[in-house]
């Protein structure tokens, strides 16, 4: 009997401990998007409406949602987003500024 309590509770913190590694992020500038980037629990990231100036890379799985009217624009040079990994995904976002022999993403 307490053999089958200690499994149960054994598997359900497992799974209580998964779901705490995951959070959702917001950012309202350039500065709050490049940390959430950097940040390796961030699996949600949403931008509020606005300009984000920068070339970003995304170098781990992430979702990143803008508001409505929400701009990435690049320094002219270079990749604006340059994705680096796997199952990235990007929504409703504008991105503008790349240089004239790159891409946006």
């Amino acid at each position: 009997m307490y053999k089958k309590i200690g499994w149960f509770l054994l598997f359900f913190s497992m799974i209580l401990a998964g779901k705490a590694s995951a959070q959702e992020l917001s950012a309202a500038s350039s500065e709050e998007l490049r940390e959430a980037l950097s940040d390796p629990n961030a699996s949600v990231i949403k931008l509020q409406s606005g300009i984000y100036e920068g070339n970003f890379l995304i170098e781990r799985k992430v979702h990143i949602i803008g508001d409505k009217g929400t701009r990435i624009i690049g320094f002219e040079k270079g990749h604006v987003l340059t994705i680096a990994a796997d199952d990235v995904i990007i929504e409703n976002l504008k991105v503008e500024g790349s240089g004239s022999q790159n891409a946006g993403i």
